[in-house]
Formats: structure tokens, sequence, C-alpha cells
């Protein structure tokens, strides 16, 4: 797989000793994708591994509209627009290959949790909502009247 690789790529340039470095993300499933979940399951499960043996950490699992955002700006961006916005963004031409696309937006996003995101907006945005979630609303049941009986 060529995200290990990216992610190695990047981080070469993070201090080994800053302990802010042990992060990764996952590309999260796609709930359009039909009879994928096993395969989708076992991808995750071995990322995962690798992000708790080899590094102590818990990668962030970052949802394909997430990735779409942080890299173009529009979380409904299709595959030609990733890759467009890859190379236009950071220079990296990863051609016709969308997965090679994701893989260095992943590392690009888990880079940014580290270092701090670049200057476009969309990318402080995404950082912020993965290390600052909202908090969960919690639901109040409203209870309803007992009738008299």
């Amino acid at each position: 797989s060529v995200a290990p690789v990216l992610a190695a790529s990047h981080a070469a340039s993070v201090d080994p000793d800053d302990v802010r470095a042990l992060t990764g993300c996952i590309e999260g499933p796609s709930l359009d994708s039909p009879h994928r979940e096993f395969d989708l399951g076992e991808v995750s499960g071995v990322c995962r591994a690798v992000c708790y043996g080899d590094h102590g950490c818990d990668p962030h699992v970052v949802p394909p509209s997430v990735l779409k955002l942080f890299a173009t700006g529009h979380g409904d961006a299709d595959k030609a627009a990733v890759i467009h916005a890859v190379k236009r963004t950071w220079g990296f031409d990863a051609g016709e290959d969308d997965d090679l696309a994701d893989a260095y937006v992943l590392a690009r996003l888990a880079y940014a949790l580290v270092r701090g995101p670049g200057p476009r907006r969309c990318e402080h945005d995404v950082v912020k909502s993965i290390l600052q979630p909202p908090p969960h609303k919690r639901r109040v049941r409203k209870s309803r009247p007992k009738d008299d009986v």
C-alpha cells in the first residue's frame, strides 16, 4: 500500500522525540460501498494494529467527506476534484490514481494534526473538528402526560 510510504515520508520531517508526532489517519468506510464491510474491516484492523503495536497511537478515522473537505474545500467533491486539488495545493502528482490521492491527503491531514494546518480555511476547520470535536448533544425525552384512568 502507498499510504504507509507517504506517511513515512512526512514522518521523516518530524522530530522522532516529539510525542505529538505519533498520530495517523485512516479513511472511514463509505456508506455507498455495498458488500465491502469485511474488506474494509480487515484493512482497518491491520492499519489500527500497526498504529497501536508499532507506534502506540490511536489513528483518527476520517470520513470520506472530511477527507474531501480537507483536500478541496468541499465535502461532496468527486475523485477527479481530489486528484486535481492534491496537485494544485501540494504539488503532488497522483496521476489518475484516486487511492494514491486519498492516501496523500490522509498523510497531509495526519501531518496537520501534529504540526498545524496549512493556510487554507478548510484545513483549519477540519483540524479543529478532529482535535476539538463539539460535545454530543444529549437527547432529552419528553414525558407524555399520563391519562387519568
